[in-house]
């Protein structure tokens, strides 16, 4: 099994997990589990698709 992590982590618009800009009820299952990289727009994501941010994961898992 391939466990692929989201690219949500890297994203400028992530809040705090598993909540961000675009999603801030909670970001998909599709996007979260990996299988959807957001790089398209996706329904209800207000118009906010991944953008590369200057934070790591470990700025990340800091926050939470």
């Amino acid at each position: 099994m391939t466990i692929t992590e989201p690219p949500c982590f890297s994203c400028k618009h992530l809040l705090s997990w598993p909540h961000c800009q675009a999603f801030p009820a909670g970001i998909p299952a599709e996007v979260r589990d990996g299988v959807n990289d957001h790089s398209e727009p996706i329904q209800g994501d207000n118009g906010l698709q991944f953008e590369p941010a200057s934070r790591t994961r470990e700025d990340v898992d800091r926050r939470r």
